[in-house]
């Protein structure tokens, strides 16, 4: 079910051999065949010709490209094996042989013994890696680990390996971040990762790497240890770093996570994938961000001649709901366009009451009835495959071009500059002509962040996104525009907080003997109460119950309302947190919208002072300093010499 082509059966090939050069045509056919893929990789092509004038020959014509490896002369075929050879614990070895002419067929059948060979042997590296690894693991055990991060834990250096990939931009700039940071807390870290846009990561570069750097830790983002145990044997310490809602992830596991196995970062708590580990072996952390990539130093000159405005919006959404929404519903027959019409018409809906009531409820609904659609509306695989690829892309649409849409309005009425960065907006129907182009990753985004008299955010992932902390960590400001459900959890986090700081009872309910609190008595749970009175009140009994199961708030019409609760929900994010002042930094309609953007073009005092307000509360909780102090802080938590005997039978 994607509106994509079947990925070509080829893309992921590790190399073709082409023994003699008789017929040029067949490199542009192998071209052809073996493209280069959308992420950057592109298959190897090793030619072999011993006539060294004919190969240079054809090399001038096809031109200078690194998925050429050539081996011409004599020694052509020596050459190639040695080559390989020389690379065999990061290559992965090349196995479809293409022969052109005859007379070459002798020479291709002594290279594919060769090759096999050559796998043989790659194969015993691994084993012989393999077990290097189990053996330091079994030397070490639990008890090993322990000391050895008791050790950290008082200030030694905890040795990292992070293993990322060259064909996901925004992961391997993260791996950076996160190395650098680590190094920076005066760790050591090595950054393993494909050598170069014609390799993929092979288990033994994985293994060599850990057996040549011993690390005390391995970090791969997004994949637990057990999917991939040929890389990582069990017993090392192993953090997968969730950064996105992978489908996997919603699945069980092959194995339970060992009791070194962690899971930190943007994680969804129920989560088959997730919830396979103890929760002690957890981290929820949003994704973090970097200080030194991100920092407010003044950005050079002609930076700033060039991306100074009044209002700047990126993102590469630019495609309009409607095309997606087409181009969606044409993959399916003819009969079941009415239902996803239908499904369209409820989201819309969901989008119109965005600020005013939950939507939460009502999305989990629409997923279930478009499940139903296809006769299984109880399909969790399917309800998920259809928000990845239907309802979440469409709802991040309609928002954020909504959004841009009160801009552009906003910008007309009041002589102001809007600017959109980003891929194809350039085509958007009504966008267009605010269109900038792609935004360079680096010194050019955090000089838009900067420039720009305020930065605008919208998504249904919330105020919470590394983008608003991205421009204030770089000197700007951004207005994002808030959810109810987002108001109503801040409203959450607050009581909760009251709660727990566990005040004297007012009263005892005799019936449940659950404690309750006089409103008039307590000045922080007044404010609260006012706080949630200016929060739209759309759900019945919302005076007197926020969770079946959590905090009630009962009214007594003889005299004051009162408070009440038993127990509290498990609260892991708190979306309006980095924000300086939630009420001026957000929006939820077009008027409010307004008026933050002209108090943020006027008031150049009331701007510097959000933006710098705003960044000391994502550098102490979303900085990527802070996450990696708290996974380094996991680990020894969890791995210290009083730990061992509860982690042996640690269960889910």
């Amino acid at each position: 079910m994607s509106a994509t082509q079947a990925p070509n059966p080829n893309a992921s090939s590790p190399g073709v051999i082409v023994v003699g050069l008789d017929r040029p045509q067949l490199i542009d056919t192998l071209l052809a065949e073996y493209p280069q893929q959308p992420n950057g990789y592109s298959t190897p092509i090793y030619l072999i010709e011993p006539d060294r004038t004919r190969g240079e020959a054809l090399l001038s014509e096809l031109g200078d490209s690194p998925r050429f490896r050539c081996f011409f002369g004599s020694t052509a075929e020596q050459d190639f094996v040695l080559s390989i050879c020389n690379r065999l614990h990061e290559v992965s070895i090349p196995r479809t042989i293409e022969v052109s002419g005859h007379h070459h067929t002798t020479r291709a059948r002594a290279i594919a013994t060769q090759i096999e060979r050559l796998v043989t042997e790659q194969a015993e590296q691994v084993k012989s890696c393999r077990v290097a690894i189990e053996q330091r693991v079994q030397s070490l055990s639990l008890d090993g680990w322990s000391c050895r991060f008791d050790s950290i834990h008082s200030g030694e250096p905890a040795r990292i390996l992070i293993v990322t990939t060259r064909y996901s931009t925004y992961i391997q700039h993260a791996c950076e971040d996160l190395a650098a940071t680590l190094e920076q807390q005066g760790h050591e870290t090595l950054l393993l990762r494909e050598p170069d846009a014609q390799s993929k990561l092979t288990p033994l570069l994985c293994l060599h790497a850990q057996q040549e750097f011993e690390p005390d830790c391995c970090i791969v983002v997004n994949y637990p240890r057990v999917m991939h145990e040929e890389y990582f044997p069990a017993g090392m310490p192993h953090v997968c770093w969730v950064q996105d809602a992978m489908a996997h992830l919603f699945s069980d596991l092959p194995a339970e996570p060992e009791p070194t196995d962690f899971i930190a970062g943007h994680i969804y708590h129920k989560a088959n994938g997730v919830q396979a580990y103890p929760q002690p072996n957890r981290l929820q952390f949003p994704v973090p961000i970097s200080t030194r990539k991100f920092h407010p130093d003044p950005v050079a000159n002609e930076l700033r001649d060039r991306y100074a405005c009044d209002i700047a919006y990126i993102s590469h959404q630019s495609q309009p709901a409607s095309i997606y929404h087409d181009t969606f519903v044409a993959q399916f027959p003819q009969h079941m366009h009415p239902h996803f019409d239908t499904m369209r018409l409820r989201l819309d809906d969901i989008v119109q009451q965005w600020e005013a009531k939950p939507v939460n409820a009502a999305l989990k609904s629409l997923r279930r009835d478009m499940a139903g659609g296809f006769g299984k509306p109880d399909d969790t695989q399917l309800q998920q495959m259809l928000w990845t690829q239907y309802l979440h892309p469409m709802l991040e649409r309609l928002l954020r071009h909504q959004t841009l849409e009160w801009a552009v309005e906003i910008a007309e009425t009041n002589n102001l500059q809007l600017r959109i960065y980003g891929n194809g907006w350039d085509t958007h129907p009504t966008l267009a002509r605010f269109a900038q182009g792609q935004l360079p990753h680096g010194e050019a985004l955090r000089a838009a962040y900067q420039c720009s008299r305020v930065q605008l955010h919208a998504s249904s992932m919330g105020c919470g996104h590394q983008r608003i902390g991205e421009c204030v960590l770089s000197g700007g400001l951004m207005l994002a525009r808030r959810s109810w459900d987002e108001c109503y959890r801040e409203n959450l986090f607050k009581m909760q907080a009251f709660l727990e700081s566990e005040p004297e009872p007012d009263a005892c309910l005799i019936h449940d003997r659950r404690p309750c609190f006089s409103i008039g008595n307590h000045q922080q749970l007044r404010t609260i109460i006012e706080e949630r009175a200016r929060i739209p009140r759309p759900i019945v009994g919302w005076d007197h119950e926020q969770f079946d199961d959590g905090i009630y708030a009962p009214i007594d019409a003889q005299s004051q309302p009162q408070f009440r609760t038993d127990t509290l929900p498990v609260l892991n994010q708190r979306p309006l947190q980095l924000l300086d002042d939630p009420d001026a930094l957000t929006f939820s309609t077009q008027d409010e919208l307004e008026t933050g953007i002209l108090r943020a073009v006027r008031d150049d005092a009331w701007r510097a002072a959000r933006s710098v307000g705003t960044r000391t509360r994502v550098t102490d909780i979303v900085s990527m300093d802070r996450f990696a102090e708290s996974m380094i802080e996991l680990l020894c938590d969890r791995l210290t010499p009083e730990k061992p005997a509860a982690l042996a039978g640690a269960t889910t």
